[in-house]
């Protein structure tokens, strides 16, 4: 069971009555959205009405006029454009809609994305030769090219023109080319700096489009622009939340025939839509064409009109997909058993892997679990030959774009995101990597930033647990990246019931709180079932859900995390401490910690009768616990530690402790009678009790 450390928002009571009173939203929803940082009454307007007329200007981003210009030109000289991609969902979707609609200007256009295995991510120079022979003269990227300083110049070598769309983090140098779009470049005035590169591919389609047909582009693409930012873990702010937000709705009755084609075979047909169900249902599907074939088939789904050939395509991702789960497995078997063999927790911060033929495609899902995990940033590396090409997943305090730049030096290249990045690195280069990327996490990372954070949004109470109150969040949605769905405190609540459910994978439970019962379900938190017992008071946090079953609907809270109430948990920290570092025990506590008779009588009752072949173990911070409330009796943890202690001075029972558990081996007696009295531990407790009267 993981430590998570429960930060509370500082409700503004005042702001999140005015945001109420003004906007007409509840309580609970006003305070989220004070929450996420949004305080002025424009921008809570339109966080709230979510609208996609307020889109802003693509005139405003820089390089936009440049761009707009040069493709209009190729488009009315006839020049064979040719729309460079890339193999993940964000490059697919981006590649299709840019296709689609300068199809649909009359334009020649091709489209080109580098194989995964044998070119990697990125522009490379044999494409751009491949593309010049094919008598192209203007080569658009998507989702790629910021980075791509010395292909670009090669490019201009080759008499082709570039224009480059991108998202991604940008160097000190931009490619030299007719444009460059992306908001994040320097001088770059543009107001939303966080779009997907579908996003940005988007902006370019805007800033073609005659502004009197933009409501029907906006209908035309933003299904496929929506799917595209979602499966990139963009923040779901500002103009990604208008595109998402519309898209969904456009996504349930869409008019693409591939995607409507992928969502039957998905299983997802009538059912309903949302960032979740795109995310971990329609999105791998997308992305397993990249990851295991050819991301061609990807983008050929999504321009096909012949619904034959989408089933055929849908049916092909399907299966791609499920060949991707079963790599996926495998590999990370693989690298958690590489992890908790070899990696030095101690003295290292970032984890990084490297593995023989590990497949290209499913490295950065990988990386994403064991990072999801061990809660540390992780890089997964597949040598093949002297080459190895990575790709890591970060944590939310440590920049992996900027600790790669840290570390070019040891990288053939590399590129990305705070959170997310790529690599290719030598073999010989792999042992000075690692070093130097753990030294930059050493002074830019400390303990604390390794310590997963779960933010409380607000502390609800058991007369807000109802389904007007969660239907009032619905306001705040789609939830995602930046935009994640609120979590709250529970708090003081005792459990009436807690089970496993789903082959003990998840957590059933049942909390009681001021005469109300409310059902509690934590998915994957099985493990936790062994830490908690009826009649515990816990805290949970957790988001608050409608479980719909037989046409009745019921609250439900889906939780995130639970503890020991403080008052509870404090206690029990006291008094480990106590015992670990022998601290001289206080007049007050000696009382509590002196056990009598009816307590060694209780302790080795419940031990004997629950041991199997005389051995017995728990976890150490439940068993007072569970002897307590088995005896309706109270005995707190340094008591039973004692009892224990004249137990194993006695001869009737060995213990230890090692991590949480605790190993009791009670030993044969064969008649021998046992006075407890005679302990030398029992009577130095006593004397101390003695004294300190």
């Amino acid at each position: 069971m993981n430590y998570k450390k429960w930060v509370y928002q500082q409700p503004n009571i005042e702001a999140i009555t005015k945001i109420s009173d003004t906007f007409g939203v509840s309580p609970i929803a006003a305070a989220v959205v004070y929450n996420r940082g949004i305080r002025a009454d424009d921008d809570i307007e339109v966080f709230l009405k979510k609208e996609i007329t307020d889109l802003h200007s693509p005139f405003l981003m820089k390089d936009m006029d440049k761009a707009v210009k040069r493709v209009k030109d190729a488009i009315h000289k006839n020049e064979k454009i040719t729309v460079y991609g890339d193999y993940d969902v964000d490059g697919v979707t981006s590649t299709a809609i840019l296709v689609k609609y300068l199809r649909s200007c009359g334009a020649d256009v091709g489209y080109y994305i580098p194989d995964r295995i044998d070119e990697g991510y990125g522009v490379n120079m044999q494409a751009l030769q491949i593309i010049k022979n094919n008598g192209t003269s203007l080569v658009i990227t998507v989702d790629s090219g910021v980075t791509a300083i010395e292909e670009i110049k090669y490019a201009a070598q080759l008499g082709l023109d570039v224009i480059v769309t991108d998202h991604h983090e940008c160097k000190e140098d931009i490619p030299q080319c007719c444009a460059v779009l992306n908001p994040k470049q320097k001088e770059c005035s543009y107001p939303f700096k966080d779009l997907a590169g579908v996003g940005v591919t988007f902006k370019l389609i805007q800033g073609l489009s005659d502004q009197s047909f933009m409501p029907s582009i906006i209908d035309e693409y933003c299904d496929i622009v929506c799917l595209g930012t979602i499966a990139d873990v963009v923040p779901l702010l500002g103009e990604n939340r208008l595109i998402v937000n519309n898209g969904l709705k456009k996504m349930k009755h869409t008019c693409n025939i591939g995607l409507k084609s992928l969502i039957r075979i998905a299983g997802l047909k009538d059912k309903q839509i949302t960032t979740g169900v795109v995310g971990f249902m329609v999105a791998p599907r997308i992305n397993a064409a990249g990851r295991i074939g050819s991301a061609l088939r990807a983008v050929d789904l999504f321009l096909t009109e012949d619904e034959e050939l989408a089933d055929e395509i849908s049916n092909e991702l399907n299966e791609e997909n499920k060949n991707r789960q079963a790599t996926e497995a495998y590999i990370l078997q693989e690298a958690l058993e590489t992890v908790q063999k070899e990696f030095d927790f101690n003295n290292k911060k970032v984890i990084v892997l490297a593995g023989e033929n590990w497949h290209h495609g499913v490295i950065g899902i990988v990386a994403s679990r064991i990072t999801e995990k061990f809660y540390r940033p992780s890089i997964l590396i597949s040598f093949e030959g002297n080459e190895g090409k990575g790709s890591g997943r970060s944590v939310s305090r440590f920049n992996l774009f900027k600790a790669l730049d840290e570390c070019k030096q040891d990288l053939v290249k590399y590129g990305g995101h705070e959170l997310a990045a790529g690599l290719s690195v030598q073999r010989e280069k792999i042992d000075d990597f690692i070093k130097h990327i753990n030294e930059y996490a050493d002074k830019n990372m400390n303990e604390d930033d390794l310590i997963p954070r779960i933010k409380i949004d607000y502390e609800v109470g058991i007369q807000d647990l109802n389904i007007d109150t969660i239907k009032d969040l619905e306001v705040l949605e789609p939830f995602g990246m930046g935009n994640a769905n609120p979590v709250f405190s529970f708090t003081d609540a005792v459990v009436a019931d807690i089970r496993t459910v789903g082959d003990n994978k998840h957590l059933k439970v049942i909390l009681e709180k001021n005469g109300g019962l409310v059902d509690a379900i934590g998915f994957n938190m099985g493990e936790y079932a062994q830490h908690f017992i009826n009649g515990d008071i816990i805290d949970v946090a957790c988001c608050l859900d409608i479980n719909a079953y037989n046409g009745q609907e019921k609250v439900q809270l889906v939780m995130k995390d639970i503890k020991l109430n403080d008052q509870e948990l404090q206690e029990y920290k006291y008094l480990k401490d106590i015992h670990m570092d022998r601290e001289e025990v206080s007049q007050e506590l000696l009382h509590r910690i002196i056990p009598e008779r009816q307590d060694f009588v209780m302790v080795y009752q419940y031990i004997k009768t629950r041991s199997v072949n005389g051995s017995y173990s728990d976890h150490e911070f439940l068993l007072n616990r569970r002897i307590a409330k088995s005896y309706n009796t109270p005995l707190n943890y340094l008591k039973m530690i004692n009892i224990l202690e004249i137990f194993q001075e006695l001869g009737l029972l060995r213990y230890s402790i090692e991590g949480e558990q605790i190993y009791i081996l009670i030993c044969e007696q064969k008649g021998k009678k046992v006075n407890i009295e005679s302990s030398n531990k029992l009577i130095n407790l006593r004397r101390m009790k003695k004294t300190a009267r």
